[in-house]
Formats: C-alpha cells, structure tokens, sequence
C-alpha cells in the first residue's frame, strides 16, 4: 500500500532500461502517478550519479549506444535461440526484421491498454506484478535467456494459486503453467533444430490465463482511485 515506495524500487530498472519499456507506459496509462513519480526520481538519481562519476562524454556515448540498440536490435541477438520476445520467435521462424519489428510494434500497442487495466485491478500485487513481468518478456526484445529469471515471479504467482483449490480446473492449470515456464529457460535447445521458441509460447499462455480470469473475476478500479504499487 506504498506506491510511492514502490515506485522508487521499480525505478532501479533503470540500470536495465529495456526493463522500463512496457512499465512506463503501463503507469501512464493507469494514471499511477505516485508510482510513475518514483520511479522517474530513482531513475534520475542513477543518471545523476553516474553522470557525476563518469562525466558527459561518457554519458552521450551510453546514450548513443542506446539509441543503436534501440534501431538494430539483431545486433545483440547473435544467436536467434536465446531471444525469447515476440519478435525473436518470428525471426527464429524466418521472419525478415523489418516485419518482425513491425508485428511486435503493433503488439506493444494493442497491448498497453490491457496491461493498465491489469495494473489497475483489485488483484494482489503479486498477480498484477505477473501479468506485467509476462508481458515485457513478450513485448521486449532485447531480453535473453538469461533474463528469464524475471519469470520467478509468475512462477511463484500461479504456484500460489494452484495450491489454493488443488480440485478447481483452472489451478491444474496453473501449475502447469508454473512448470511450464519453469522449462522456458530450456527452450533454446529445441529451438536450435526445430526453429520454433517454445518459451515464447509458454509466456504467452501464462499471460493469457493470467489476464482471462482476473477479467473474468476481479472488478477495476475507479478512474483516479489510487493504485497499490
């Protein structure tokens, strides 16, 4: 019940910026303003920090190596099997990168919408946590499977929920789904001779049973209510 506190943790992304993309706009759109606001105050003092340290130069070369990474994605993806985005499946499937990076543009936008109303749910913050976690492995292509540790945190969530009604349909599935994403990290050695990233499906399952029962289940919160960070 502490957005602002929440914010300034979330804020230590910045270290990783890519872990930003789907978070800012998904605090925008809920209008989670106190949230937004500590993670923009954290994120500034890294810079600040780091600009005094190691000077302006420094710093527009860290920009500009952003900006790159940015435009050529593929230049850290040496190896297609260790991307686990969107776009990574479909260029692990022969995708050309222009279409690649155009699908996965129009997914981040018809998405951002649903991921606000999931922020802005009645669900505990660990579940509203999950389904954002989800999504930026899908929608972040400059994630590795290293990176897949980030799915701790879905893993635990739906484990939790199986273990709530073990008789209920819908929590089998959950486990299942835990383990399933438990196996995700696994997946680039299936992906090197059948060219298809079963992580990247897993996720996208996860989130879609994820975001199918809180719809279903959960109310939303008033426009302007403030939000549990």
């Amino acid at each position: 019940d502490r957005p602002l506190l929440a914010g300034l943790v979330m804020g230590l992304l910045a270290y990783k910026p890519q872990l930003l993309v789907v978070l800012l706009p998904t605090l925008v759109l809920a209008r989670d303003w106190r949230s937004l606001g500590g993670v923009v105050a954290s994120g500034a003092a890294q810079l600040g920090v780091a600009w005094l340290v190691v000077g302006t130069d420094a710093m527009r070369l860290y920009a500009q190596t952003l900006r790159e990474l940015a435009l050529h994605p593929d230049v850290v993806m040496l190896y297609p099997e260790n991307s686990h985005s969107l776009r990574g499946f479909l260029r692990l499937l022969g995708v050309p990168p222009g279409a690649a990076t155009a699908v996965l543009f129009a997914a981040f936008v018809a998405c951002t919408l649903p991921i606000a109303r999931a922020w802005r749910a009645t669900q505990p913050p660990l579940v509203r946590l999950s389904f954002l976690v989800l999504m930026t492995v899908l929608l972040t292509p400059h994630l590795l499977t290293y990176d897949l540790l980030l799915l701790a945190v879905p893993i635990l969530a739906l484990a939790d929920r199986a273990a709530g009604n073990r008789q209920d349909r819908g929590e089998r599935h959950a486990m299942v789904l835990a383990v399933a994403l438990y196996l995700a990290a696994f997946s680039p050695v299936l992906a090197v001779p059948f060219r298809v990233q079963l992580s990247t499906v897993f996720v996208a399952a996860a989130a879609s049973f994820v975001w199918s029962r809180d719809r279903r289940t959960t109310p939303q919160a008033n426009p302007g209510e403030p939000i549990v960070g």
